[in-house]
């Protein structure tokens, strides 16, 4: 049968559907043009076969069982004809499948002939970007004819194959950079990316120690805060895995860092904190530290240069600030206060020019506050330190008969000495005084009683209607004020008044006291003139009391006897206080530590009865004594209060201690006093206590 067909524009010409008969085919093919020219005549042999199931195989070798994405899957197919005939344009086609989901990711389709009994290789290779990591199937199939006659897409054969993530994390320790100086306290940081996958964990390692995890912070990058790490060198190194295990370090040996954690060391001298000084001071700060520094050294808040002096008056304040090239701070601040003005001083009293008759008188200055305020000019040196007023007082400033000029200078604590000030003072002889006073009064008083007397004052010059104030004053040994009385009088011209007085003295100290009589004339303006002082003693005249505290009386004591005595005075301090026993030596007790009480061990070798006297002397004489108190001297402990049943029922004395041998006959002495302290009758007592002791020795 033969068919005809135009060719096409490509000169190609199509017949479809040619029909072959099972077994060989001979198909021929010849071409005429338009003018008739023929062309060669072309032939070719198709052998049909009804059956091609099983007589093609075919196999498939992968060039790698694993790849990762972006690396194609290549490797070789081979398909194979086990007949004895020849086939051709066999349709086949390899596949790239999902071995999970069994879905077709890339398929190559190609028409094969095969020889009898030959194979026809063929190279593939699957790109696989983009494609998602786990594992695959290579399925190699050819569209063979089965027995029916039907045409069927049969698998010759399949091979698995994975892709996967085969490659590290792309890690770099960015910061700190190698030999870096750090403070105690820094940040590493790291970048770390994965190609395929993505990363799991990031770490740390410090000095080859334990895994520090490290946070991210930004896409792809990583930190680890680090804290309180000790100066001196460390190493670092940063570890990345990704989730298919692939492991990354960086750098490959670890990186070298220095930690300086500590500040500078900040050193002032020249100058003192609160120091206070007269002269200029000059501040020299001396700064170290391991690295580089930057300081700002201010003096009262302007830039100060190390060395230069400070002259300025007033209170200064100087401070460093230094940072060491890690960031590390160091302060210092000292105040310190330059003075060099010497400080004023003035007398506020007394007045200057005035007159008195006393040959003491107070001395009031005025001055700064809490500065040393001297007074010149005397035999013994004498200062004070002005109050919180700045007021400095010398309570008694000593007169000459005549012109005296008093002097006094202050010396602030810087060391600065002011110019003195001075007053004139007129102490009045008793025949140029115009007011004149003679105290008649007793040299001394009993502490208690009364003290009268009488001021008799005589007045030189004419009062001219002016009134006289008069004050009579009891002052202590450091010039206070015990007791005062004043009066207004009129004092006529060589005219003496009697003046009586009178001060109750149960609330004065005891001792040597003074009577001052002043006076002034006119308002409370005019100063006073001390016109007389007289000394006045307070006599004691109450000797201590003593309270006994041990023994007790009649007890029976050891060898040596302690004995222990309250002693009290009111008004004067305790003298001596003295022991003895029987007429032997006084032993004088020592204070024991607990106020008022006084205590000592006396030598009591001698056995029986001892007395015990006491004695006790005040300051001034004033003496009471104690005694004599029985005591039992004996080594035995005394029965008391023994009883075997069958004595009748009597009246159980006091122990007395004398029921020993060695103090059944009591001095003749201590009889009436123990007598009249125990209302009994000594000799019956003692013969008692005997008899007792031979009725207990019997039975």
């Amino acid at each position: 049968m033969n068919w005809t067909a135009v060719a096409g524009a490509s000169g190609v010409a199509e017949f479809n559907d040619v029909p072959l008969a099972e077994g060989v085919n001979l198909l021929r093919a010849n071409a005429v043009d338009a003018v008739g020219n023929a062309a060669i005549q072309q032939t070719r042999n198709v052998i049909r076969s009804s059956v091609t199931v099983g007589i093609v195989g075919g196999s498939i070798t992968a060039a790698s069982a694993i790849g990762e994405p972006g690396n194609p899957i290549a490797g070789n197919s081979v398909l194979n004809n086990s007949g004895s005939i020849a086939l051709t344009d066999i349709a086949a086609r390899l596949s790239l499948l999902s071995a999970t989901s069994g879905q077709t990711l890339s398929q190559q389709q190609w028409l094969a002939s095969i020889a009898p009994g030959q194979g026809n290789p063929r190279l593939f290779e699957f790109a696989t970007s983009g494609a998602p990591l786990g594992n695959y199937l290579l399925l190699l199939e050819a569209h063979l004819r089965g027995a029916g006659g039907v045409l069927v897409w049969t698998v010759l054969d399949q091979e698995p194959v994975v892709i996967a993530d085969l490659t590290p994390p792309d890690l770099a320790l960015i910061t700190p950079l190698e030999r870096a100086l750090l403070p105690a306290n820094f940040t590493v940081r790291a970048t770390a990316s994965d190609r395929i996958d993505q990363v799991e964990r990031v770490d740390l390692i410090l000095d080859n120690g334990s895994a520090i995890v490290m946070t991210p912070d930004a896409p792809g990058s990583y930190i680890a805060s680090l804290s309180a790490i000790s100066d001196g060198p460390h190493t670092l190194q940063v570890r990345a895995s990704d989730r298919a295990g692939n492991l990354a370090q960086s750098p490959v040996l670890p990186r070298v860092i220095e930690v300086d954690g500590s500040p500078p060391q900040i050193q002032i001298t020249g100058v003192v904190d609160n120091q206070l000084s007269a002269l200029p001071l000059t501040p020299v700060i001396t700064i170290t530290d391991a690295s580089t520094v930057s300081n700002v050294i201010l003096l009262d808040g302007a830039p100060y240069v190390s060395g230069t002096p400070v002259s300025l008056e007033g209170i200064r304040n100087l401070s460093v600030r230094s940072t060491d090239a890690v960031g590390n701070v160091a302060q210092a601040q000292i105040r310190f206060t330059l003075d060099f003005t010497a400080p004023l001083i003035s007398i506020l009293s007394p007045a200057s020019a005035v007159g008195v008759g006393d040959a003491h008188i107070p001395l009031l200055a005025q001055t700064e506050v809490g500065i040393d305020v001297d007074l010149l000019d005397q035999g013994n040196a004498a200062t004070q330190v002005s109050n919180a007023a700045g007021q400095a007082r010398f309570a008694a400033v000593p007169l000459r008969p005549g012109e005296n000029i008093l002097r006094v200078r202050a010396r602030d604590r810087a060391g600065n000495v002011g110019l003195a000030a001075s007053v004139q003072v007129f102490r009045f002889a008793v025949s140029q005084a115009p007011v004149t006073a003679l105290v008649l009064m007793p040299t001394s008083v009993v502490h208690g009683q009364t003290l009268v007397g009488t001021a008799q004052l005589t007045s030189s010059v004419a009062a001219n209607g002016l009134p006289d104030h008069i004050r009579i004053e009891v002052l202590r040994s450091d010039l206070s004020v015990i007791a005062t009385i004043s009066q207004t009088v009129a004092l006529n011209l060589q005219q003496t008044l009697d003046l009586p007085f009178s001060f109750a003295t149960g609330d004065w100290p005891a001792g040597m006291q003074t009577l001052r009589v002043s006076w002034r004339r006119g308002n409370a303006t005019v100063p006073w003139s001390v016109l007389r002082t007289v000394p006045i003693e307070i006599r004691d005249v109450v000797a201590p009391d003593i309270v006994l505290l041990a023994p007790t009386v009649g007890a029976t004591v050891p060898n040596p006897v302690t004995v222990s005595v309250r002693v009290n005075d009111a008004l004067s301090s305790i003298g001596e206080v003295a022991a003895r026993l029987d007429d032997g030596a006084w032993f004088v007790l020592q204070p024991s530590g607990v106020s008022t009480q006084w205590q000592a061990q006396l030598p009591a070798p001698e056995l029986g009865v001892r007395l015990l006297s006491l004695r006790a002397r005040d300051s001034v004489g004033n003496q009471r004594v104690l005694g004599p108190i029985p005591l039992c001297r004996s080594n035995v402990p005394s029965w008391t209060n023994f009883a075997n049943g069958f004595e009748a029922q009597r009246t159980v004395l006091p122990p007395m201690g004398f029921e020993k041998a060695e103090c059944g006959a009591l001095p003749a002495a201590a009889k009436p006093w123990v007598e009249w302290l125990l209302g009994i009758d000594v000799d019956k007592s003692a013969q008692r206590a005997r008899q007792q002791e031979t009725h207990h020795a019997a039975h």
